[in-house]
């Protein structure tokens, strides 16, 4: 309604209006003034409106999903037909058929999904000089309320459709005792949204846009995925995209693979990145999928991950675990998040790719994919410390060779 404007009561509600926000880092295109948008909403009839100003250097679009871990045995797969590892999407009513059958067990709740996961650890990891927000859709039910007070809790900014009459999207991790995991989704409110005019502004301004792959499993958050990259292109904001799950690409590789061309980033690994290019191993597709994407990273489990950049292949071992690793759920959204934090801090694509596989290291000795704060301090800290003295030994080398190159031109002027 612009500025002034009430919103509206009776429900879950928005209005709109512009400000002007100053950045703290400095943008891709090298400009320090950014337009930021503000949400004004209300949560019930008479309920007073609150203004969140959002700064994003990092806007992600994915399924705003709540996660539920539940750890299982074998007999329990057999008993729901489930196979142990697998990926697939499941009705409401299979859903409460599930969730029945954990009656008893211990079951954690936690405001998750790929994408989720990867923006939190990335604004923990920050520690308040990355802004970071997300975009997705949620049902007015008990769990969008859930999963909008954690993302406000891990200060990632939470630019939300609701849609009236549905239920938010849930995931039932399943976690078998050799630590595989069996992920059934319900999608809900996720099945399908598209892209306001604020969110268009949002990534307009952003640094770095990320998609997640899973949206590509409703054909309306597809047509999203199109408008989104679009607009991010025409404003020159970097894209990243996330190839989420191996059934996921397998499913809709020819769409993948039209979109790459438009891509910066693409994290993938080596079951997705086979499924795109079917290439021998690891460092083949991720020098493959460099033909059309600037930077490409491949993880390959404990052998380490692939960063091919401009054509330059890069390996980077694994980092030494030294707990047991407890659950593998989350661990490539953590690795995602490390190599975004690099690159949002200005490390090289390599050192990028070590913050990200020690990052994946914490997370696979806990249940559940959510990197802690105190983890995230801790990894920021190391990483910051190992930053400094790289730049300091870069800073010895080069007075070194400006010493020689002025040794040997004072030598050959005597002679």
């Amino acid at each position: 309604t612009g500025t002034g404007g009430k919103a509206v009561a009776g429900g879950p509600c928005s209005t709109w209006r512009w400000t002007r926000g100053t950045w703290g880092m400095e943008a891709l295109r090298g400009g320090a003034c950014a337009r930021a948008w503000t949400r004004r909403g209300c949560t019930g009839t008479g309920g007073k409106a609150r203004s969140i100003q959002v700064r994003s250097d990092v806007v992600g679009l994915g399924q705003a999903m709540v996660d539920l871990a539940a750890h299982v045995d074998d007999d329990y797969l057999t008993k729901h037909q489930l196979v142990k590892g697998e990926r697939r999407v499941i009705t409401h009513r299979e859903r409460a058929r599930i969730l029945e059958g954990l009656d008893g067990s211990r079951c954690h709740a936690t405001a998750g999904g790929s994408l989720a996961n990867t923006l939190v650890a990335l604004s923990r990891l920050g520690r308040g000089r990355i802004d970071v927000c997300m975009a997705g859709a949620v049902g007015t039910d008990a769990m969008g309320q859930y999963f909008r007070a954690q993302m406000d809790q891990a200060d990632v900014s939470f630019l939300h459709v609701d849609r009236p009459n549905t239920f938010t999207g849930t995931v039932c991790v399943l976690t078998t005792p050799d630590a595989q995991r069996t992920m059934l989704t319900c999608v809900g409110a996720s099945s399908a949204w598209d892209v306001p005019r604020p969110l268009r502004a949002t990534i307009a301004r952003a640094k770095m846009l990320v998609i997640e792959g899973y949206l590509w499993e409703t054909e309306g958050c597809a047509r999203a995925i199109h408008v989104a990259v679009a607009w991010a292109r025409r404003h020159r904001t970097a894209v990243a995209l996330t190839a989420s799950d191996v059934t996921v690409v397998r499913r809709h590789r020819r769409a993948f693979l039209a979109l790459l061309p438009h891509v910066d980033v693409l994290f993938a690994n080596q079951a997705e990145a086979h499924a795109l290019v079917h290439a021998s191993d690891a460092g083949a597709c991720a020098s493959r999928l460099s033909r059309t994407c600037p930077l490409v990273v491949v993880t390959d489990g404990r052998r380490g991950s692939h960063v091919v950049s401009r054509g330059r292949g890069h390996h980077v071992s694994s980092h030494p675990v030294d707990r047991p690793i407890v659950d593998t759920c989350g661990a490539g959204d953590a690795y995602a998040a490390g190599v975004l934090y690099g690159l949002c801090t200005d490390m090289d694509v390599v050192a990028a790719a070590h913050v990200g596989a020690e990052v994946a290291g914490v997370v696979l000795a806990q249940t559940g994919g959510r990197l802690s704060r105190a983890d995230a301090d801790r990894l920021a800290h190391t990483c910051t410390s190992k930053r400094r003295k790289e730049l300091r030994e870069q800073e010895r080398s080069a007075s070194s060779e400006a010493a020689a190159r002025l040794s040997r031109t004072h030598a050959s002027c005597v002679r």
